[in-house]
């Protein structure tokens, strides 16, 4: 049996090559029946919320201190009000912004480990509960997102100590919040 040593070149426009199809799959798997669902109960609570422009969310959660999900997600989901179909409209944000949860992870877990990269990439792909997550009119696929692109930006905080990149996290996480 031959072994056939790659180039570092050819290595990285493999995985090049293998994160697209990822983000292919993943796009496609979150797309198939993304609006042929009903609206959930708790999709109807983000219907009724999202009406609210930014204004409006920042009154609502004066008198509401204590609810428990931010905002960001209603404001953006506003956007795209009055929903001509809502089982599709709500659900245009989180299929994005779970469709690129799959590079950040990439990226995020090669800080970590080079070698677990495209496991991990592959894992989330195929990971039945992002999926789900990801076509569902909920705050959830979005929160993922920027928690991986805040700690992606900590972790260049860490290795280089340049002030950007926490101004860029501590930016983040008051928007999730």
């Amino acid at each position: 049996m031959e072994t056939v040593i790659l180039h570092p070149r050819e290595l990285g426009k493999r995985k090049i090559i293998i994160l697209f199809l990822c983000l292919l799959i993943g796009f496609v798997l979150r797309f198939y029946t993304f609006e042929k669902k009903s609206l959930w109960l708790d999709e109807v609570h983000t219907f009724n919320e999202s009406r609210d422009d930014l204004k409006g969310q920042l009154k609502f959660y004066r008198e509401y201190p204590t609810h428990l999900q931010p905002p960001l997600f209603f404001v953006l989901s506003h956007l795209l009000y009055p929903f001509s179909k809502p089982e599709r409209d709500l659900r245009i944000i989180p299929l994005i912004f779970g469709t690129l949860s799959i590079p950040m992870i990439y990226f995020l877990s090669k800080m970590f480990s080079p070698v677990t990269a495209l496991p991990c990439t592959l894992s989330l792909t195929f990971m039945a509960y992002h999926i789900s997550l990801s076509q569902e009119g909920r705050s959830y696929a979005l929160l993922m997102f920027l928690g991986m692109l805040s700690l992606f930006l900590f972790m260049n905080y860490m290795k280089s100590a340049k002030l950007g990149y926490l101004i860029l996290v501590s930016f983040l996480w008051a928007i999730m919040i």
